[in-house]
This record gives structure tokens, sequence and C-alpha cells, in this order.
């Protein structure tokens, strides 16, 4: 837990409850655009990992990506460990295309 209470891995019931936060903004870190376009979590922007020169491991959780961006001075990013395998399989949360 960060010093405020924020967690620093977060379930989907934490992220739909924020979709529309302006505070909040969700990176997509599939690997092919392609994948982004087919669907992803609302609101989310695409970040292509293999543009950033950031090594990850397929259908795993980015932690090089989070370090980064925690490197980059973005104090207060929590990791969605589920990803993409569980929101786009759930009927209870929205997709967007």
């Amino acid at each position: 837990m960060w010093a405020d209470g924020h967690p620093l891995l977060v379930d989907a019931r934490w992220l739909a409850g924020r979709l529309s936060d302006s505070r909040v903004r969700i990176v997509d870190m599939v690997t092919e655009p392609e994948e982004y376009r087919k669907g992803h979590i609302p609101g989310a922007v695409y970040l292509n990992v293999n543009d950033s020169r950031i090594a990850v491991s397929s259908g795993g959780y980015r932690l090089p990506t989070y370090l980064v961006l925690r490197l980059l001075g973005y104090p207060r990013v929590v990791g969605y460990d589920r990803s993409w395998s569980e929101w786009g399989n759930r009927d209870d949360l929205p997709v967007a295309r």
C-alpha cells in the first residue's frame, strides 16, 4: 500500500469504479495494436511496449513498465495484474472497441 492508502495492485472492481475519474489514466500494454483495437478497457490508451524498449514476457504482469513509470516520476502507479484476460471475459464489465 502507498502511504496515502492506494494499493499497488488493483482488481476489476477497483478499476471499474474509477473509469469516470479524470485523475485515473489506464494504459493498455498489449503487444500488438490489433489486439487493442479488438477490445480494451474503456478510456485505456495504447502503449506499444516494443517502441518503449521495455522487454516484457507475453501474458505476464508488466512489472518493468511499472518500474519505468515510477522512475519517470509517476508516484501513484497501480497495476491491474488480471489484465485483459479477465476484463475481456467478464459480462459485467464494459468493453471499448
